[in-house]
C-alpha cells in the first residue's frame, strides 16, 4: 500500500512524514511495494550496515515528528455529507 500511504500522508498535510516514508521505501522496496511477507523479511534481514543505520535514523526522526496528523480517524466525518 505504499502509494496509498504516501497519498494519505500528503493529503492530510503530513509532509515531513511523507518525506521520511519515501526515504524508508527507497531502502526497503526500491522496486515498489512488496506484497509477499517472506520477501519483505528477507530484504530486512539482508540490509547492509549502512542501510540499516540509515533506516534506524529515519525511524528515530519519524517518532520525533508530531503525531497529531494521524488522528483523522477520530474526526466526525458525518457532518461532511
Amino acid at each position: 500500500y505504499t502509494p496509498e500511504v504516501l497519498d494519505a500522508l500528503n493529503y492530510f498535510g503530513a509532509k515531513e512524514h511523507a518525506k521520511l516514508f519515501e526515504q524508508m521505501v527507497e531502502i526497503l522496496a526500491p522496486d515498489g511495494s512488496i506484497v509477499d511477507q517472506k520477501k519483505r523479511e528477507k530484504i530486512v534481514s539482508n540490509l547492509s550496515e549502512s542501510n540499516s543505520t540509515k533506516l534506524d535514523q529515519l525511524t528515530d526522526a519519524w517518532y520525533k515528528l508530531p503525531n497529531w496528523e494521524f488522528y483523522v480517524n477520530e474526526w466526525n466525518w458525518n457532518h461532511i455529507n
